[in-house]
């Protein structure tokens, strides 16, 4: 008997022994690779931040679209090239990428030697509106809703709408009017007709079905990390403060004389004159 029990167990140790050798990497639990993780880290600390969001570094003129629009006509306002200062350097897993905020396009401006996709730059974005805060900033309203939103973006596209659909319904009605006949296609017997119907019966429930359209943060590509300039060259301005002087004169005069064509009898009274001085 003792023999019998000792031979089960071998038997049960060794097929455990293979059970374990092939399903070894199944029992493992799923590791994330470096981009997912990246993102998933970046988006955890953003969701807690912005349990309390920061916008102090936010300018009330963004929240006033009639302002903004006013302060954007002066291509050098300072409040634009105050936000083309602050950067941010990021490593990520799919490359380097400096990015700023972009006050004029209401965006994110990045340089990057790779191509980015949307969801490494959206992890992007979001340590960069912490960092600087600027929580409002950030414009996916799939991850969290922004103020900006509705004064920059959602009330262009209704006036925009409006015209296109003022357009179509112009459209409409002058086709209507038109003296063309409209002739009933006869090729189509009456089943299918029906079964068309019943067709079109079962999908109008799935149409009223609408999914939220989210909207998304804007990414402008300015070219690769090297075409980015670290020292930003300055226009220089010359203010006129009424200094004169007279050492150049004399340089002046040469060149003007230099410039002016004169023939020989006028060169000759030019001499004569100097002699009798």
């Amino acid at each position: 008997m003792n023999i019998f029990w000792f031979i089960y167990f071998k038997i049960a140790h060794f097929f455990l022994k293979i059970h374990q050798f092939f399903f070894k990497k199944l029992e493992q639990p799923l590791v994330l690779d470096k981009t997912t993780q990246y993102i998933e880290n970046q988006k955890t600390r953003f969701l807690k931040a912005i349990e309390y969001p920061k916008n102090s570094n936010i300018d009330s003129l963004f929240y006033s679209k009639k302002e903004f629009q006013e302060m954007l006509i002066d291509e050098t306002n300072s409040l634009e090239s105050t936000w083309k200062t602050r950067i941010l350097c990021e490593n990520t897993p799919r490359g380097n990428i400096i990015m700023y905020f972009d006050a004029y396009k209401i965006g994110f401006s990045y340089y990057a030697d790779t191509a980015i996709p949307y969801n490494v730059l959206n992890a992007v974005a979001m340590k960069y509106v912490s960092v600087y805060n600027c929580h409002d900033f950030f414009l996916d309203n799939e991850i969290k809703d922004s103020p900006l939103i509705k004064i920059h973006i959602e009330e262009e596209p209704k006036a925009i709408n409006q015209e296109i659909t003022k357009k179509r319904n112009d459209k409409r009605k002058m086709l209507e009017d038109a003296p063309f006949a409209k002739l009933k296609n006869y090729s189509k017997n009456t089943k299918n007709t029906k079964e068309s119907k019943d067709a079109k019966d079962t999908k109008e429930p799935a149409k009223d079905e609408k999914k939220k359209d989210y909207n998304r943060n804007r990414f402008i590509c300015l070219g690769k990390i090297t075409n980015f300039q670290i020292i930003k060259k300055q226009k220089r301005i010359f203010h006129g403060n009424g200094f004169k002087t007279n050492l150049l004169d004399g340089v002046k005069t040469e060149g003007e004389l230099q410039k002016t064509v004169m023939n020989y009898r006028d060169y000759k009274n030019i001499l004569r004159s100097a002699k009798s001085n």
